[in-house]
């Protein structure tokens, strides 16, 4: 958590590298570090509640938690 706050506030203030997506193109993409990223396959969906919500099948109710 504390690697992707720092990375966040290095993207904000333009200290992360841009990268050309196209010849023609401007340098304005940045490309995410892997471990930042959550896998996206037949599971998307879960796999985004599983990384915001890690409990959310037994914390649910619990509406403090929400």
């Amino acid at each position: 958590m504390e690697a992707f706050a720092r990375w966040i506030l290095q993207v904000g203030e333009g200290e992360v590298q841009g990268i050309f997506i196209s010849e023609d193109g401007e340098q304005n993409w940045i490309k995410i570090p892997h471990e930042f990223v959550i896998k996206n396959d037949e599971h998307d969906v879960q796999n985004l509640i599983a990384a915001i919500y890690p409990n959310f099948d037994t914390e649910y109710t619990d509406w403090l938690y929400i």
